[in-house]
C-alpha cells in the first residue's frame, strides 16, 4: 500500500511539472542552453531535436531549402508554412525562420518549451535592411547574405551577424544550371550578341518597358535582351475591375473589394501586361528580344548576363553578389508619378540608380572592349554549407 502511495505521489508530481509551464522559462533563461535542453529531454522523455524551417510563400521556401537539404544528413527536419502551421507545437529545439521585409512569424517563435531553444534567421527579401530590429534580438545567429545587410546587421547584434553567401544561389555558383529555352527562338547558348542584359520588372504595368524597348531598338547597342517577367499570381477578376485600374501604377492606388484583395487584382493587371510585353516581341521578330517562361528561376540566367535591369527586386543584390563586375541597374519604384529608388540606396549596396530613359547610355560601357567578366562557376563558395557548419557549433552535431 505504501509503494503504492508512492508511486502515486511521484506520478502526481511528475503530472503537475508537466501541466505547470510557467516555471520552465525560468530555467531555460537562467541557465546555460545545455543544462535548458538537458532539463526539456527530463520532463519530455519523448523528446526528439527536430529543426523546423518557417516559410510562408514558395519564394520563401526556396529561400531556405538548401540549408535544409545539408542540415537533413545531421538533424530530421520539417518545413512549416506559417499561414496555415502556427498553432502546431515548436520542436522544442531549434527553428530556421525567413521573411519579407522583417515580417516574422507571431509571438509562437520564442525560446520557451513550446518554441525553441535555438533560433536562427536569414533574410529573404534583400532589397530592404528593415527586417533587422528588436524582433530578433533572441535568436543566436542572424545570417547576413549581402554586405548591405551585414552592415546593418552588425551594428545591432554584434558578432551574432555572420556573413555568408546567398545560399539559393548555391547550385549556379557550382555551374549546376538547366538548359534555358528562349522565346520566340533559341537557347543561351545561340543568343546573336555578345553582351546579354537581362530586363525583369517586378511591376511590368507601369508601361516602363515601352520606353526601354524604343531605346534600345533605335539604338547602335550589339546586345540581347532578355524579359523575364515576374510569377505573378493569375486570379478570376471581372473585367469592369479591371478595366477601372488599367492605368494605375502601383497596387496603393487599388482599392480591395469583399472577395479580392489589392495584390490579386494588382497582380492579375501586370500578369496581362506581361502577356502584352511576350506578344510584342513574337510579333517583332527582332533579333535583339527574347524572353523566358515565367516560372524560370531568375538566378539561372545570372551566369549568362552582363547586366541585370530591374524597377525594384531584391534580385538587384543578388546579382550584384554573384557577378560584382555586371551592372546591376535599378530604374526605381513608380509611385503616384514620382519615381523611387530602393535597392540602390542601401549602405554598401552595388546597385547603381539608373531611370529608364538613361538606361541606354549607361549599357554603352558594356560594348565589346568594356563588357563585364561573367563570373565562372566556384563549387567551393557554399552559403548552405557554411549557414550548416555555423548552427552546428551552436546546437551540437546528434550524438
Amino acid at each position: 500500500m505504501k509503494n503504492a502511495s508512492s508511486e502515486s505521489l511521484l506520478r502526481l508530481a511528475a503530472s503537475m511539472l508537466w501541466v505547470n509551464r510557467s516555471l520552465i522559462p525560468l530555467m531555460l533563461f537562467n541557465f546555460p542552453k545545455g543544462f535548458a535542453l538537458f532539463l526539456i529531454r527530463k520532463v519530455r522523455p519523448e523528446f526528439r531535436p527536430v529543426i523546423d524551417f518557417y516559410f510562408s510563400s514558395p519564394a520563401e521556401k526556396y529561400c531556405i531549402s538548401t540549408i535544409y537539404d545539408e542540415l537533413s544528413s545531421w538533424y530530421p527536419c520539417r518545413f512549416i508554412d506559417r499561414r496555415h502551421n502556427m498553432a502546431r507545437r515548436g520542436s522544442g529545439f531549434a527553428a530556421v525562420i525567413t521573411s519579407h521585409q522583417g515580417r516574422l512569424p507571431p509571438a509562437q517563435i520564442t525560446k520557451l518549451l513550446d518554441g525553441y531553444t535555438y533560433l536562427f534567421y536569414l533574410p529573404h527579401d534583400l532589397s530592404s535592411t528593415s527586417c533587422w530590429n528588436e524582433a530578433l534580438n533572441h535568436f543566436d545567429i542572424l545570417f547576413c547574405p549581402t554586405h548591405a545587410h551585414y552592415l546593418k546587421a552588425n551594428e545591432i547584434y554584434g558578432k551574432r551577424a555572420v556573413r555568408i553567401p546567398l545560399p539559393r544561389l548555391d547550385a549556379i555558383r557550382s555551374g549546376s544550371t538547366e538548359p534555358i529555352n528562349l522565346q520566340p527562338y533559341g537557347n543561351m547558348a545561340s543568343l546573336p550578341h555578345p553582351t546579354t542584359i537581362v530586363y525583369a520588372p517586378s511591376y511590368s504595368l507601369t508601361g516602363e518597358w515601352k520606353t526601354i524597348f524604343h531605346a534600345i531598338s533605335e539604338s547602335d547597342l550589339p546586345v540581347n535582351v532578355i524579359f523575364k517577367s515576374y510569377p505573378y499570381r493569375r486570379c478570376v477578376i471581372p473585367e469592369r475591375i479591371l478595366e477601372k485600374y488599367r492605368f494605375v501604377s502601383n497596387f496603393k492606388e487599388i482599392k480591395p473589394t469583399r472577395d479580392l484583395s489589392a495584390y490579386d487584382i494588382f497582380h492579375e493587371l501586370c500578369a496581362r501586361e506581361s502577356d502584352r510585353i511576350e506578344s510584342h516581341i513574337q510579333e517583332n521578330g527582332n533579333q535583339q528580344f527574347f524572353y523566358v517562361d515565367r516560372e524560370t528561376n531568375l538566378a539561372l540566367l545570372f551566369p549568362n548576363a552582363d547586366a541585370l535591369v530591374s524597377d525594384a527586386s531584391s534580385s538587384l543584390m543578388e546579382f550584384s553578389e554573384f557577378n560584382p563586375d555586371g551592372l546591376a541597374l535599378e530604374t526605381g519604384m513608380r509611385n503616384s508619378g514620382i519615381i523611387k529608388p530602393t535597392a540602390s540606396q542601401l549602405p554598401g549596396s552595388t546597385v547603381e540608380f539608373c531611370p529608364a530613359d538613361s538606361l541606354v547610355e549607361r549599357l554603352r560601357g558594356l560594348g565589346n572592349t568594356h563588357r563585364a567578366k561573367r563570373k565562372k562557376p566556384n563549387a567551393e563558395i557554399s552559403g548552405s554549407k557554411l549557414a550548416t557548419s555555423r548552427i552546428l557549433e551552436i546546437i551540437g552535431k546528434p550524438q
